[in-house]
C-alpha cells in the first residue's frame, strides 16, 4: 500500500483496509470495456513453467498488463488525458532496466531476478455510476484506503477489469485515486476471490515524483507480490502480506533507518532484503503458474 506523499498512515488504519472491508462479488458491475492501444514496446506472453519455489538462478519474467482508466462521467472530461501524462515513452522508462538506471522497476527488481515486461496496454472506460456504493463518496475514484467504501471500491474494480488471459500484474493508471494518494498495491491471492491483486498509481506519479515514480511503482509491485512494509511488523498475522525485518532491528521496528530499503512506506529506498526476495519470488512464481 502506498501511503500520502510524506506521510505514513496508521498501521490501524492499513488493518482496517486491509482486513475489515473484503469485498465478496462484482454484482451489478459494469461489463469491461477495454480497447488495445498500439504500444510498440510489447512482449508477448508465452507461458512457461515455472517450478514453486523458483530455483535461485531462474530469472522470473512477470507479463504486465497496464490499463489506462478512462472516466465517461462528464465531469471529468476536461482533464482526463491520461494518454499524455503516461506516455508511451513514460511508460518504457519506468520498466527501464539499464545498468545506468537505478530508480526504474526493472534496475530495482533485477536484483531479485524478476523482471516485469510490458504485454498489454489497454485504455478502459470507467463509468463511475457502475461502481457506486451507496453511501460512499461519489468523486472519480475512491482511495482504497479510504475505509471500507474505498476497500471494496478497489476489489470491485480489479474484479472487473484485470486481465484473466495474463497470469501477471495489472497496472492502473488514474488521474486521481483520491485522499492524497499517489499509489496503492495489494497481493495477489488465488486462494481467496475476495482479495483481487493490483496496481495503481495516479498521475501524481509521474508529475509530482518524476524519476522517483519508478521506485514507487516497484514499491507497489512489492505489496502484489505479497510484502508488506518493511517497518510495520503488526501486519504480519494479517495473513495477507509477509513482513521481513531488517537484519538487526528489533522485534517491533519503527520506520526509521535503514532508510535504503523499497518496502519502506516512504519511497526513499531501493534495497531488498533476502527474505523480501525470497518471499517475491515465490509469489511471482505461484502467480504465473495460476491458471
Amino acid at each position: 500500500m502506498r501511503r500520502r506523499i510524506g506521510t505514513p498512515a496508521t498501521v490501524a488504519s492499513v488493518v482496517f483496509a486491509i482486513v475489515g472491508v473484503l469485498w465478496p462479488g462484482v454484482a451489478g458491475a459494469q461489463t469491461r470495456a477495454c480497447r488495445p492501444l498500439g504500444f510498440s514496446n510489447v512482449t508477448p506472453f508465452v507461458p512457461v513453467p515455472v517450478a514453486v519455489p523458483p530455483p535461485a538462478n531462474v530469472v522470473i519474467t512477470l507479463p504486465l498488463v497496464v490499463h489506462y482508466m478512462k472516466s465517461t462521467d462528464p465531469r471529468h472530461a476536461p482533464n482526463h488525458d491520461l494518454q499524455r501524462v503516461f506516455a508511451e515513452n513514460v511508460l518504457s522508462e519506468l520498466l527501464e532496466s539499464k545498468d545506468a538506471k537505478r530508480d526504474t522497476v526493472n534496475s530495482i527488481w533485477r536484483g531479485a531476478k524478476i523482471r516485469v515486461v510490458l504485454h498489454r496496454a489497454e485504455e478502459c472506460d470507467y463509468t463511475p455510476a457502475d461502481f457506486e456504493i451507496p453511501n460512499a463518496d461519489k468523486e472519480q475514484i475512491s482511495s482504497p484506503m479510504a475505509g471500507q467504501f474505498g476497500a471494496r471500491l478497489f476489489n470491485r474494480i480489479n474484479a472487473a477489469f484485470n486481465a484473466t488471459d495474463v497470469p501477471g500484474l495489472d497496472l492502473y493508471l488514474w488521474m486521481d485515486i483520491k485522499a492524497g494518494l499517489v499509489g496503492y498495491g495489494a497481493s495477489h491471492r488465488k486462494s481467496d476471490p475476495h482479495r483481487i491483486g493490483a496496481a495503481w498509481v495516479d498521475r501524481g506519479c509521474p508529475t509530482n515524483i518524476g524519476r522517483r515514480c519508478g521506485v514507487l511503482v516497484a514499491h507497489e509491485v512489492g505489496h502484489f507480490l505479497g510484502l508488506c512494509h518493511s517497518c510495520e511488523n503488526s501486519l504480519t498475522d494479517s495473513g495477507i502480506c509477509t513482513v521481513c525485518l531488517p537484519e538487526g532491528t528489533p522485534a517491533a521496528p519503527t520506520c526509521g533507518p535503514p532508510k535504503n530499503l523499497l518496502m519502506r512506506p516512504w519511497f526513499d529506498g531501493i534495497g531488498l532484503s533476502r527474505c523480501e526476495v525470497e518471499q517475491a519470488r515465490l509469489k511471482a512464481a505461484q502467480r504465473l503458474n495460476a491458471r
